[in-house]
């Protein structure tokens, strides 16, 4: 059983051949309601996922979108726990970077200490 790690926060760290993954809709499936699939295959630089019968999509390793010509595609997730986490995560950054875009001028509405934990945390994970 062939194995491949995807290194990108949106999605599964280890994925196996055979392993269940949940898949969130992009572009124009957007609309659509999210589903599961199946790895079928890892290859050198996609791996394949089944999500009916007879559809096989292609998602690239580095980053785990999918790969095709047209406006359509999917998230690929570990679980429905992972993509709640996930929207969970991006609503915070939203708020966030609304409060910066809304507030920019107003500096004083943070401490220091608060633009100081704020700093570091960024720094900590590569933002900076």
């Amino acid at each position: 059983m062939k194995m491949a790690t995807i290194i990108n926060c949106r999605t599964i760290s280890n994925i196996v051949e055979g392993q269940s993954v949940y898949l969130v809709g992009i572009g124009n499936n957007k609309k659509c309601p999210p589903r599961s699939g199946v790895i079928e295959k890892i290859g050198n630089k996609y791996f394949y996922v089944r999500v009916s019968a007879g559809i096989l999509e292609k998602f690239d390793l580095d980053g785990g979108y999918c790969v095709n010509d047209y406006n359509y595609g999917y998230l690929v997730f570990a679980s429905e726990k992972a993509y709640e986490e996930y929207k969970d995560a991006e609503l915070s950054y939203h708020d966030i970077m609304m409060y910066f875009h809304d507030n920019g001028f107003y500096r004083n509405i943070l401490s220091n200490e608060a633009i100081k934990k704020i700093y570091e945390i960024m720094k900590e994970e590569g933002a900076l």
